[in-house]
Parts: C-alpha cells; sequence; structure tokens
C-alpha cells in the first residue's frame, strides 16, 4: 500500500509542471472585465469554479502532502491514501468544472 502512496504522490505532482502557465491565465480571466451581457448561472459556476479551483491547487497540494507525510511517518499508511485519494479526487473535481464551462460555453 506504501508504493500505491507513492504512485499517487507522484500523479497528483503532475498538475504542478504547468501551473506556472495556468496561474497566469487564470490571473488574466480573473482580471478581466464582466461581459456585457451576464452568463447564466450554470456558466458563471463552472468558469468561477474551475479559476479558483485551479489556481487554489498548490495550496491544498501543499496540505494534503503534509498530512500525507506526517500519516506516513506515523506508520498510517491508510491514512496517507486517503489524503491522497482526497487530492485526486480535488483534481478530478476541477477537471469536471473544466469541462462543464467548455460544454456550457458553446454557441
Amino acid at each position: 500500500m506504501g508504493s500505491l502512496c507513492a504512485i499517487l504522490i507522484c500523479v497528483t505532482s503532475l498538475p504542478l509542471l504547468v501551473y506556472p502557465i495556468l496561474l497566469v491565465a487564470n490571473v488574466m480571466s480573473l482580471a478581466a472585465p464582466p461581459p456585457a451581457t451576464p452568463a447564466p448561472l450554470s456558466l458563471s459556476i463552472a468558469a468561477s469554479g474551475f479559476l479558483w479551483g485551479s489556481t487554489l491547487y498548490p495550496l491544498a497540494y501543499l496540505i494534503a502532502i503534509a498530512a500525507t507525510v506526517m500519516s506516513l511517518a506515523r506508520d498510517r499508511i491508510r491514512m496517507a491514501l486517503g489524503w491522497q485519494i482526497g487530492l485526486l479526487g480535488y483534481l478530478v473535481l476541477v477537471g469536471f468544472l473544466l469541462g462543464a464551462w467548455m460544454t456550457l460555453e458553446r454557441p
């Protein structure tokens, strides 16, 4: 089970490779003036959720990694695995919000 936790740590670390590019795009999107016509509520929720969720990912990652390392130091492998699965769930939720934003944005 320890090797599965190590694999999940590697998988959840991969989004940090593209984070600098994503951060620039997110900041530009969040700083943009509001559109002339208001967007539907579902589109606003999906867009805002993705922008804030992906921008705050390093914070969620640091919390989960710290908790995982402390759990592994105390030989609580299942708890460490739970933290990594929770972080993977966070990534899935952010991906779902991106998919919803792309689907709802279509003309």
